[in-house]
Order: structure tokens, then sequence, then C-alpha cells
């Protein structure tokens, strides 16, 4: 704990701050215009306290006629790509920038370009000075852990005094903004450390000291000022996790999504956060289970008071309703290894897993021996089938790799590859996905854990020794 009080004593020293009740505006006209190509969006979204959209043309140039009240970095989102961006009320700001590269590369016209200069800045030199072995890093003894992210800051700083005396001293209200960021991406790495070390070391279980958490009581969690500081978003949605998993061990995603939903109501009395950080939790869930997403649903819509918000996850929601737990599995037919059509209709009756790959997928790679390993478990009279369904661009690979490694099971081949029915159907965006369906031709599960999880094997057998209602 000593190194990071002195570490920040020191980065008082260097970046003396105001007070954060003074950044207050009376509601003045902001101007954030440019042009940004080789984009694929309809719009461009500003993040701060407050959101908000504004279309941008075909030839990239887009234009924010605002009402701010507050200066800080906003967030400029367009499609997968986003920039930060330090803004005061009353500026007038230009930015002209490739959207294959953003943030790297923009050029800024207007007001603040020192400041906005070096938010590009950083986010290189944060990347080039990130750990190269993290196995290393997040496996260190707590307390050489915490002298390694010292010494992170401090080369933060340092880096921030030598770009000034070369550029040009910052405005006073960026400087508490940076002093900030550093806090928080220190916060940050000390949030990931007993998650990193588990994953690193299973066997081993990691003792954290008595005051291990005691530095996030100096960081001021409730405010809605915080969402004007770079890094801030990341580490409050790992703060709710960090704090639901202090409160006993959660067997089940439901279960962590829970006590997560239970931190949010207990931490913030801010509506903007509790918005924010419900909104990020439930879009999680839906990301990892529709089911769940279902069962949470109520709770979110109990929290959750922005209209904006609610909408988007409803939204979401009912695009992937028809994939919950007891609707009727959408079908497919295919051509198989063995040159047979086959449908999933054809199998019902049977308990029916199903994984969805590519050959060109690594994570769908290392999951086949476990596959393997779990087929064998179970004997020749039992009703489960295992099917695999290839979204390969060609056959050719596909078929190579089910007769090399003499793939057991059902093997398919989906024509269309991410535009096939499996995927669209299925709302596929990601593999290794795994399906599983009941006797009945039902969803039991659409987003199932991976072979390469011991507790499948009961889910299966237990569904197994059910009797087929229909």
């Amino acid at each position: 704990m000593k190194y990071l009080v002195q570490l920040f004593i020191f980065a008082a020293l260097f970046l003396s701050c105001k007070n954060t009740e003074n950044n207050i505006y009376e509601p003045t006209t902001t101007i954030i215009e440019g042009i940004i190509t080789s984009l694929s969006a309809d719009e461009v979204t500003l993040l701060g306290i407050d959101e908000y959209a504004t279309a941008i043309a075909q030839d990239g140039k887009f234009k924010f006629d605002i009402q701010l009240t507050k200066s800080g970095v906003y967030q400029l989102k367009c499609g997968q790509r986003a920039i930060d961006i330090y803004v005061i009320p009353g500026d007038s700001i230009n930015l002209a920038a490739d959207g294959r590269t953003l943030p790297q590369g923009a050029i800024f016209k207007g007001s603040n370009i020192n400041e906005n200069n070096y938010l590009r800045h950083f986010d290189q030199f944060k990347m080039d000075t990130e750990p190269r072995d993290y196995e290393q890093f997040y496996t260190q003894v707590e307390d050489e852990f915490m002298k390694s992210v010292e010494e992170i800051s401090q080369n933060f700083i340092k880096d921030a005094q030598e770009y000034q005396k070369t550029n040009g001293t910052f405005d006073d209200r960026f400087v508490e903004i940076v002093n900030a960021n550093f806090s928080y991406q220190a916060a940050l790495r000390k949030l990931q450390y007993p998650l990193y070390y588990n994953y690193f070391k299973p066997d081993s279980t990691i003792v954290l000291s008595d005051t291990f958490d005691s530095f996030f009581q100096n960081l001021d969690i409730d405010n809605e000022d915080n969402l004007l500081v770079p890094g801030f978003r990341s580490f409050i949605d790992d703060y709710v996790s960090f704090k639901a998993s202090q409160e006993g061990k959660k067997v089940t995603t439901l279960e962590s999504s829970n006590a997560s939903f239970d931190q949010i109501e207990a931490l913030f009395t801010n509506k903007k956060l509790r918005d924010l950080t419900s909104f990020n939790l439930m879009n999680a869930v839906l990301e990892s289970s529709y089911n769940d997403a279902m069962e949470l649903m109520p709770r979110f819509k109990s929290i959750q008071s922005s209209q904006i918000y609610s909408y988007e996850v409803e939204n979401k929601f009912n695009q992937v309703a028809h994939l919950v737990k007891g609707k009727e599995a959408p079908g497919f037919t295919y051509q198989s290894f063995n040159n047979q059509e086959v449908s999933l209709a054809s199998l019902k009756g049977n308990v029916v897993y199903i994984d969805v790959w590519a050959t060109w997928c690594g994570p769908c790679l290392q999951e086949l021996p476990f596959l393997d390993e779990l087929q064998k478990r179970f004997s020749a009279k039992d009703k489960i089938v295992f099917v695999s369904v290839s979204i390969d661009n060609e056959k050719a690979p596909w078929a190579a790799a089910v007769k090399q490694k003499d793939l057991k099971g059902i093997q398919l081949f989906a024509d269309g590859n991410w535009g096939s029915t499996i995927a669209r159907d299925y709302k596929i965006r990601g593999i290794p996905r795994f399906i599983i369906l009941a006797k009945d031709g039902t969803i039991l599960d659409a987003n199932a854990i991976r072979p390469s999880d011991e507790r499948l094997f009961d889910i299966l057998a237990a569904e197994l020794a059910k009797p087929l209602n229909r």
C-alpha cells in the first residue's frame, strides 16, 4: 500500500489540481466537427455524462452543435472505432481521421490541440509500455506486483512531464483529468490481479492481504463527473464485478450477475452511473446467455431509469427471445461428411449437443480433444447426438480436417458461412458456439458451456435422464 501512496503524492505534486465542483458552466454552444473517412457507420456518437448522436455523411463529414455544461474527455464512437477528445464548453474542434486507423493518425484543429494530441500520444505510449509477459506480470507476489504497478504509473507521469516540456503545458482541468486517469489505470490493473493470477495458476489459491482493496477507498466512485475521465468506464464495470466476487463464491453466471446487480444498487446513488453500469452488465449477459438475460430482465428494468438504455436492451433481447430455454429450436438441413442430407428435425428424440466451428478458428480447434473425450463418456445406448457444423468458407479445408483428425459424431457443412441458416437463426457472431437441445426439440441452452468445462457432462447426463414429454 505504501508504494501507491508515495506514487500519488508524487503525482499530486506534478499535477496540481483544481476542485471538480468548479467544473460547471452555463449551457454553452460547442462545435465538434470534421471528417472520418473509410468508415461504415450511419452515425457518430459522443459519450460523456450524457450521450449525443449525429449523422455521418457518405463522404465522412459530421458535425455536433450541442450545449455542454462540463469540460472533460468525451469519447467519439464511430462504428467499432472510438477516439477520446478533450472538450471545454464553448470549444470549436475540427477532426480529420482515417476510420481504419482511428484513434491514431487523427489531426486536430481549433481548440485544445495540445491536449488532444497528448491523448493520442498516451494511447501509443501505454501500448508500447504494456507488460510483454502477462503471466509473469500477474503472477508476482502481491508486494512485487504493487511495485510493478507503481513503476508503470511513474513512467506515465514522467512521460507526461516530458511531453509538456516539448509541446507546452496542459490546461488546468486537463491536468486534473490526466491525474485521475493514472489513478484509474493503476486501480484497473489491481482489480485484474486476482483474476489473472487464478487464470495463469489455476491449481494454486491466491491469498490477498487485508489491505489489498483499501486503495479503492480513496477513489471517488459515485460521481458522474468521472465519466469524463478516460479509463473510468472500463474501471467501473470491473469494479462492480470485483465487489460482487468478494461476496462469496458464485457458481453460475446467473448468480454472478445477480450479485453484480446487488453491488450496482449498493455502490451508486447517482442515476447516471446506475444506468450505465446496469446497461453494460445486461449487454454482457446478452452476449453470454439468453437464458440468464430472460431471468434478469425484470431486475434490469427495476434499476434502469434511462429510456434509451432500456429500449436498446429490450430491442436486443427481442431479437434473441426465440432462443431462450423451452422455445422450439430453429431447424436446418446440411450435407454431412458422408454426403448425406441431415436435418435437425430427424434428430428429435435425442439430446443434441451442437458445435458450430471452423478450421481457421483456434479456440474451436482447442475444444476438439475435449469434445472427443466427452463423446466417449456416453454409451451407444444413450439417446444423445453430437453434431458439429462447420461454417468454413470452403468445403475442402473442412473435409480434410474431419478426415485428418478423425472427428466423431455427425459432421455437417453449412453453406453460406456467416450468412448460413444456422448462423442467422441462432444469432451467431462468434465461434466456437455450443448449443444444447432437449429430446423434444426445444432449446435447453443456445449459449452452452464448452466441452472443456467439466460441468458439461453432468448437464447433459441430467437432461438425458429426463423422459421425453412429446
